[in-house]
């Protein structure tokens, strides 16, 4: 008896198998008679990402190629980044690839984020290096795990990512968030030379490109023509936290002494772009009615603490290094000075877009495609103090112009800045599997 009932349910579990394979095949079968129309790239790049279906997403799994090492570094905004950008993936793998000595590593930072860190004092050998690492822990049953490449650099990430998509045979993506073809930037360092050699080999053939400007954008189009997927990443910042926030104190009540109030931001480092905050302003302090509160601290405040004694402005410039609250300064001074180019800098300008307090400021692509020089800002070429002081004189002889800035201000809008952190991520995620539908090939 027992055999028996034994038999009868292995022939059961067989029968529930066969149908289960059955269904399998005509559901197969029922979709692939379906005619699915032709579409061009440019349509297809154009639409939504065919990922989505009805109302549950299903995500895609990508491999990043990036020299952002402090993503290994807890709390750090580089790994903020990718565990937001963990929740639109189905899984994201990370290859650091560093040309120096050093340890190979494997971490895991959450249930779908993997890290391999990746060493060689070669680019040849570091090529190889993150290839053999790739293969060792994302190929499973012969097949490769990740369904697309993102690069997040063109210097040595886009050299590696490259190297990586064409022998997986997944599509690539390139991020460009500094333009490597800009004057100013090869001027910084004779280092960039070299770098810029290697972005213009890395770029050339490549299909999919993100910038991190419209700037970039353009000398992107113009220099590869060719690649038929190139936009700018959009970009996240919650201007309603400082629109929608009360002040706990005006700035001026605070040092009534001030008719007028400057405010800076930076962190008091040797190099700060600080220096050129009180260049610019020094000429309009000779006025003890005229303030300039720099929010920041660092191991050279007492070098900056000197100089404002040598240039006698000790009672004009007031040092802001406590944890006070930062939107009420914002909010209350009169003019922001934004002489710094780079990300943070960009966030203090964003500060200041979002309090509707009128700047002045150093250009950079990202100004450039918010502001209309003169009518929603002042903006002067990078490193140019003299015309930060011009732009400040202009303001203070004219009083409409404060009016008019903060108006600006709460109309200031841009596809690309989100203001919800959710919605900005969704972006990011369809802007970069776009490249599933281009039919990359790395040469």
């Amino acid at each position: 008896m027992n055999s028996s009932g034994d038999n009868w349910t292995n022939e059961q579990e067989k029968a529930a198998k066969s149908l289960e394979h059955v269904l399998s095949e005509e559901t197969v079968n029922d979709l692939l008679r379906e005619k699915v129309p032709a579409k061009r790239v440019e349509d297809a790049v154009e639409e939504a990402p065919l990922l989505e279906i009805a109302e549950e997403r299903v995500r895609s799994r990508a491999l990043f190629v990036s020299g952002e090492t402090n993503i290994l570094v807890a709390d750090s905004p580089e790994q903020k980044y990718y565990f937001s950008l963990s929740k639109v993936f189905d899984e994201i793998h990370i290859v650091l690839p560093v040309l120096g000595k050093g340890k190979e590593s494997v971490t895991r930072l959450t249930g779908n984020i993997w890290i391999y860190k990746v060493h060689s004092p070669y680019s040849f050998f570091l090529k190889r290096a993150a290839l053999r690492v790739v293969r060792e822990n994302l190929v499973f049953n012969g097949a490769i795990r990740p369904d697309l490449v993102v690069a997040r650099d063109p210097f040595v990430a886009g050299m590696v990512g490259k190297y990586i998509a064409k022998k997986i045979k997944r599509p690539l993506q390139i991020h460009v968030l500094i333009n490597p073809f800009n004057t100013l930037w090869l001027q910084k360092d004779k280092r960039n030379v070299e770098l810029q050699d290697m972005a213009e080999k890395v770029l050339k053939g490549v299909h999919s490109l993100r910038a991190g400007s419209e700037g970039i954008e353009k000398s992107l189009k113009e220099r590869y023509k060719k690649a038929k997927d190139v936009s700018v990443l959009p970009h996240y910042y919650n201007l309603n936290a400082y629109k929608d926030s009360a002040i706990a104190f005006n700035v001026h009540e605070k040092y009534p002494q001030y008719k007028f109030i400057m405010l800076a931001e930076g962190e008091l480092v040797a190099d700060s772009n600080i220096h050129d905050v009180i260049t610019a302003a020094r000429y309009f302090m000779s006025s003890p009615r005229i303030g300039l509160v720099i929010l920041g601290d660092g191991p050279a405040k007492e070098l900056f603490e000197e100089k404002v004694k040598i240039l006698n402005l000790q009672k004009n410039v007031v040092f802001v290094t406590g944890k006070d609250d930062i939107i009420s300064y914002y909010k209350t001074a009169d003019l922001f000075i934004e002489a710094g180019t780079s990300a943070a800098s960009e966030e203090h300008i964003l500060r200041a877009v979002g309090a509707e307090l009128p700047i002045v400021a150093y250009e950079t692509d990202i100004r450039n495609d918010l502001f209309v020089e003169g009518d929603s800002a002042f903006m002067c070429e990078p490193h140019d103090s003299y015309c930060l002081t011009s732009k400040i004189n202009d303001f203070l002889n004219n009083p409409a112009l404060r009016t008019r800035f903060r108006k600006r201000s709460r109309n200031l809008t841009s596809d690309r800045i989100h203001e919800d952190e959710g919605a900005y991520f969704e972006a990011l995620a369809n802007s970069i599997e776009q490249v599933l539908f281009v039919g990359e090939e790395s040469k």
